[in-house]
Formats: structure tokens, C-alpha cells, sequence
């Protein structure tokens, strides 16, 4: 992974000023950057990728689930596709996690988790929407039972929002913060306001550094900023976020190892975790799905 020599340059958060008809903000969050950068590294890179060793039952049975209507588009809709490094398991080609997940504020939920194997000689993930459900890792959850870990509405007021994350990281280092913004937005859809007070506590980090314009595994244009922490173990990783500059969502993040602990047997320059945001919105629908039969690879929907 080559980066330019870093610019001294920060995000630059938006304004919290009263939200537009639309979600779109309009306007740049930062300025663009003329030099273009290279940020990302093969996905043959990631370390230890494995394939998903999840225990299930062969040929589990899941009824079918009636689609669920609300009368206004109070339902969070997020997908995106995840990678994380287990040590403990052994290495078998590059298997991510594409997960779409449906939840509204009285609990009711709908999660999918399909695996999906990537190309390692690519810094691209494959077609998202070429998933094919449905998928054996499906949970309809009922009324009451689906709670985001960090609640639900979140705060726009900066102060606020950090406090939350620091006490949902359990940490107030920058590093902490980054990731506990990260799985954040792994359940919860952020308004303008929200997001511009994200943008905010970013901007607010003074080691966080500008590397340029880039594309993101996905192929979508965005700017790349970074940040380096020295961990408890000795290690050094780096923070990469991936940010869209017309409204300030988060487009993708890595999680690079630069310096091993000493021991590790792991390579410098590794990701040991990768996230594809790829929507995020506000509906008024969770879907329904078919009955299936389901083993550990695939579900066959059954037809009446």
C-alpha cells in the first residue's frame, strides 16, 4: 500500500445547521485534494482471510416471514460487506461478510449474512448487488427483540455524540473513537445533523492526516485521511477512512497493521479489517422472505 507524503491538511466538518428537505447536504465537507493517491492494497493482503467456519446445522428449516409495513420511513436499512481478522482460524482464501439488515425502533428486525468469496488479486470486492439470496444466515427478529447496541436516536450535538462513543469504546483515544464511529454506522443511519457532528469529531483529531483522492474497494470516488496509534502490544496500525466529499458519508475504512508486535508472526503493511459501506437509508419496509432449507453453503426457497 503506497501513500503520499502526508499533507497537513484535517477534515473539515460541516456546519450543524437545520437539515435540508433532502439528505443530501450539497455541499463539500472538505476540500478536494489535487494529488491523487493509491490507498488501497490487494486483497490477497488481508491477513489470515479465512472462510467462514461458523458452525450450522445441515438442512436447518426457516419458515417463511410476511413483509412488515410501517406508515412512515422509520426503518434503518444498512448494507455492507466486512472482514476482520480471526487469528485462531486457518487461512483458506478470502471469504467477506455481506450483510443487509432492516430494524426499526420497536425491535423488529430482519438480518441476512451471506458469505461471499473475493478475487485476492483484486483491490475490488465483487459486484455487490450480484448477491444472490437467500441466504443461511437469516434471523427475523419480532417486536422488541433488536436493540442497536448504541441507542437509537443518536445525538447531534458534537459533545454528545462524542461522549457516547467514547463510552461505547470504552476509550477516549482517537483510535477508539474511529473504530467505535465505525461499528456505529454498522447499525445506524446517520441523518446530516448526525453526520456532520461525526465529521466534526474527526476534524477535531490533531493527528489525523489527508492522503488524497482515491477510489474505495467498491469503486466509488472519495478522500482518504488517516490516522497512526501506537497499540498496548507494541504494534502500530493505521485508521484509513474513506470519505465521500459531496456529503460526508463514510465510503469504507481499513484497518492496517504498519509495525507487528514484536513476535507477531503477522507482515507489515497487512489489513486485518476491512468495511464496505454501500447503503444506508431510511425506509418504510422490512422485507419478507420465502420458507427455505438451508445447509451451511446455500438455502433453497420452498415454493408451495
Amino acid at each position: 500500500m503506497t501513500l503520499t507524503p502526508a499533507r497537513k491538511r484535517t477534515p473539515r466538518a460541516t456546519t450543524a445547521a437545520p437539515p435540508p428537505a433532502s439528505d443530501h447536504t450539497g455541499h463539500t465537507w472538505v476540500r478536494r485534494g489535487i494529488a491523487t493517491t493509491s490507498v488501497l492494497v490487494l486483497l490477497a493482503s488481508l491477513a489470515g482471510s479465512t472462510a467462514a467456519t461458523t458452525e450450522r446445522q445441515p438442512q436447518v428449516f426457516i419458515p417463511a416471514a410476511a413483509q412488515i409495513r410501517f406508515p412512515r420511513p422509520t426503518v434503518t436499512h444498512l448494507h455492507y460487506r466486512h472482514w476482520k481478522l480471526d487469528p485462531g482460524q486457518p487461512r483458506h482464501g478470502l471469504v467477506m461478510s455481506d450483510v443487509q439488515l432492516w430494524w426499526a425502533a420497536d425491535g423488529t428486525a430482519l438480518i441476512q449474512r451471506c458469505d461471499v468469496v473475493e478475487d485476492p488479486k483484486s483491490t475490488r470486492i465483487s459486484n455487490p448487488r450480484n448477491i444472490q439470496g437467500p441466504c443461511p444466515d437469516t434471523s427475523h427478529l419480532t417486536w422488541g427483540h433488536y436493540r442497536p447496541r448504541m441507542p437509537h436516536p443518536l445525538p447531534t450535538n458534537v459533545a454528545t455524540l462524542r461522549t457516547w462513543l467514547t463510552v461505547f469504546a470504552d476509550s477516549s483515544s482517537d483510535h477508539a473513537l474511529i473504530a467505535a464511529a465505525v461499528d456505529m454506522l454498522r447499525e445506524h443511519h446517520l441523518n446530516p445533523r448526525q453526520r456532520a457532528a461525526l465529521l466534526a469529531i474527526l476534524a477535531d483529531m490533531p493527528a489525523i492526516k489527508y492522503r488524497g483522492t482515491t477510489t474505495d474497494r467498491a469503486g466509488r470516488a472519495g478522500e482518504a485521511f488517516s490516522l497512526d496509534s501506537v497499540l498496548s502490544d507494541g504494534s502500530t496500525i493505521t485508521d484509513l477512512l474513506i470519505i465521500d466529499p459531496g456529503d460526508g458519508t463514510l465510503l469504507g475504512y481499513d484497518k492496517v497493521l504498519l509495525t507487528p508486535a514484536p513476535g507477531s508472526e503477522l507482515d507489515p503493511m497487512t489489513v486485518v479489517e476491512t468495511t464496505i459501506f454501500l447503503e444506508s437509508d431510511m425506509t418504510s419496509v422490512i422485507p419478507g422472505t420465502a420458507a427455505m432449507t438451508c445447509d451451511q453453503h446455500a438455502c433453497i426457497a420452498e415454493h408451495p
